[in-house]
């Protein structure tokens, strides 16, 4: 009666003979040998067995097997007295072979037996809701996702990471309906997870930080009006904040800062961007205003602040990244002296020539300094380069891009001055061909834009008809 007691206590973990058996095998107990035969039928058992330590626990075992036997199938289980039945956990289906009616039968069956807050239930929730993203289901995908994220804080803690897969595919499901709110939201949540698993100032924070900024860059590209300033703010916050953790933690001379240190970068030039479009809040710039109440000027904004700091602090975060790899055993010479050739950018795109002259000789004489054939060097600086806005890749905030569909392009000759400006552009080819409002605006884009200009030996020099095709993905 023990054994069957036994038995009907662990219902979701169902047990045959055969199991028993297994289990009371010498060779996984140590309690000496156990040996023998058994014949399976409706009937009965015949089985020889052999104890070397404890003869006297042969009739106890003997009678479990049998009222094993004779008791039948608990509830729900095969007949089969042969079939074993391992954990759900190891029986879960690849959830790619699984369709949502399935899932939701499995999720309905673990919730009929009362486990709420079951790991399997959790994961059948979180199987079942990438079948309902999958089809377009949205709103009961983020509704299951929450649940399967609950259960994940029941068992696991609040903080933990296990929760990091339904908030990614919550975080997608925002993107794709275009909810930025929440994306921004979820975003915070997701880096509160790594902050409190990790704590402040570790390095696995980067990536997930310098993911964080990428999405907020990317936001305020897609829509850089007055209002979208606010993401720029929040991830100059979270930005610097991790910055100036890590560096007092890891020293601030550690390599892994340095993809952080370039979206610090973009995020300021973005600001002083914005700042030159738009001025800063109800467009009064950074004046002071006063208060009617007393009569004191009220202090700028954190807004306007940063905007104000912006080509500082864009600055000192590209000198940091110059210093940075200069100094680190782990660089070659083209990683230096695309650091220094970057840094020229930075000040070329806000008008300081000098200080951009500057920084190219040293990224050329960095090269000129190293092992590497002339060729090579040479190669570096040979063609002037199109100056991107830092933060924006070619697919956003841009009228031209350097890559998209091959049916619209537009192919030109532009002669450009050693100071990266241009100074001719010729329409060779436009598709749609023969668009005379299209060449014009295109001649109109490029000529706004700046290039960092070759060098010969170590100097800037102009260029004479830079063949240049673009791709445009609208009219500009």
């Amino acid at each position: 009666m023990q054994c069957l007691a036994r038995r009907e206590l662990i219902p979701d973990w169902r047990v045959s003979y055969k199991d028993v058996v297994r289990t009371l095998s010498p060779k996984e107990s140590g309690a000496g040998k156990l040996s023998g035969t058994i014949k399976t039928g409706r009937v009965g058992i015949a089985a020889m067995l052999r104890f070397d330590h404890f003869r006297a626990m042969g009739p106890v075992l003997i009678g479990c097997l049998l009222m094993l036997l004779i008791s039948g199938p608990v509830a729900g289980e095969s007949a089969d007295p042969l079939r074993i039945t391992t954990p759900p956990r190891a029986r879960m289906a690849d959830p790619d072979s699984l369709s949502l009616a399935r899932y939701r039968a499995r999720v309905a069956e673990l919730e009929a037996r009362g486990n709420t807050y079951s790991p399997r239930l959790g994961e059948a929730l979180l199987g079942m809701a990438q079948k309902l993203r999958e089809s377009g289901e949205y709103q009961r995908a983020l509704e299951v996702f929450g649940r399967a994220r609950h259960i994940a804080r029941v068992n696991d803690g609040i903080y933990s990471l296990s929760q990091e897969p339904m908030l990614r595919a919550m975080i997608d499901i925002h993107r794709d309906t275009n909810d930025m709110e929440s994306v921004s939201l979820q975003y915070g949540q997701l880096f509160q997870l790594y902050s409190r698993s990790y704590g402040p100032g570790d390095p696995r924070l980067l990536p997930v930080t310098n993911e964080i900024a990428d999405w907020h860059i990317r936001a305020y590209a897609s829509s850089p009006s007055r209002r979208g300033v606010g993401h720029l703010v929040a991830s100059h916050n979270l930005v610097q904040g991790v910055l100036d953790r890590t560096a007092v933690k890891q020293g601030p001379a550690n390599l892994q800062l340095v993809p952080l240190l370039e979206d610090f970068a973009a995020i300021n030039y973005l600001l002083a961007l914005h700042h030159q479009t738009h001025g800063a809040s109800g467009g009064e710039g950074f004046e002071f205003r006063f208060d009617h109440n007393d009569g004191f000027p009220e202090a700028p904004s954190e807004e306007e602040t940063l905007m104000q700091n912006s080509y500082r602090n864009g600055v000192q975060a590209r000198e940091r990244i110059v210093d940075i790899v200069l100094n680190h055993q782990e660089t070659d010479p083209l990683e230096r002296a695309e650091a220094l050739a970057r840094h020229g950018d930075w000040n070329l795109l806000f008008g300081r020539y000098h200080s951009a002259q500057k920084a190219y000789r040293e990224s050329w004489r960095v090269l000129a300094d190293s092992n590497l054939a002339r060729e090579k060097v040479a190669d570096f600086f040979r063609r002037p380069r199109i100056l991107h806005p830092p933060g924006l890749d070619s697919e956003a905030g841009q009228d031209l891009i350097p890559e998209g569909n091959e049916d619209d392009y537009a192919r030109l000759l532009v002669s450009i001055s050693e100071r990266g400006r241009v100074r001719d552009v010729k329409v060779l080819e436009t598709h749609p061909a023969d668009d005379e409002e299209l060449a014009r605006d295109v001649v109109t884009s490029i000529r706004h834009r700046r290039f960092r200009p070759r060098l010969v030996d170590g100097s800037p020099a102009s260029t004479e008809d830079l063949p240049i095709k673009l791709y445009f993905s609208e009219k500009p």
